[in-house]
């Protein structure tokens, strides 16, 4: 007789679904930008990072900053903000398709659903909504945190605040 323990054990916790850590690089002609925040506690130390790559793979740009004292929504909405505020401002990046890439559900809901989102937020929001009309080719999606590591990293240094990073180039 088999017993399958996950079923028989009263404490049991469902097990976390594993994503492979790859990260898939947009079509041609299109970039991705990976964004991550993270903070240490709720509300805790807190940073953004984030980084753009070509079809390629070859980093176009990247961040990594501190951002005070926020919890980890907060600082993914600071990050996507971050991201479209690049995009935005450097003409190289206006007339392509940049996809944003979050691993927060949260904040893509925040930010993507008309009227939803964090009180705390919604100039940000707003200004993130602002943005995604004006550039017009601006998508921000939702892909699981395993595919985002360089991203992760880049926020888990803003967080421990060892100075902050920006590189954007073309």
């Amino acid at each position: 007789m088999l017993l399958n323990i996950r079923e028989a054990s009263i404490d049991s916790k469902p097990m976390k679904k594993i994503y492979p850590a790859v990260w898939q690089p947009p079509n041609d002609g299109s970039l991705k930008f990976n964004v991550d925040g993270s903070a240490r506690g709720c509300p805790g130390m807190a940073g953004m990072g984030g980084v753009l790559r070509n079809h390629c793979g070859r980093v176009l740009g990247l961040f990594s900053i501190h951002v005070g004292i926020q919890d980890s929504n907060s600082a993914e909405i600071l990050a996507i903000h971050k991201a479209c505020e690049l995009c935005v401002t450097n003409p190289v990046f206006q007339s392509v398709e940049v996809i944003i890439v979050s691993d927060s559900m949260v904040a893509i809901l925040w930010i993507n659903v008309a009227g939803f989102g964090s009180l705390e937020h919604v100039r940000t929001i707003d200004d993130v909504r602002n943005m995604i009309s004006y550039h017009g080719n601006l998508k921000i999606i939702h892909n699981p945190r395993a595919s985002n590591s360089l991203a992760d990293m880049l926020a888990k240094r803003g967080s421990n605040n060892e100075g902050d990073l920006m590189y954007m180039g073309g």
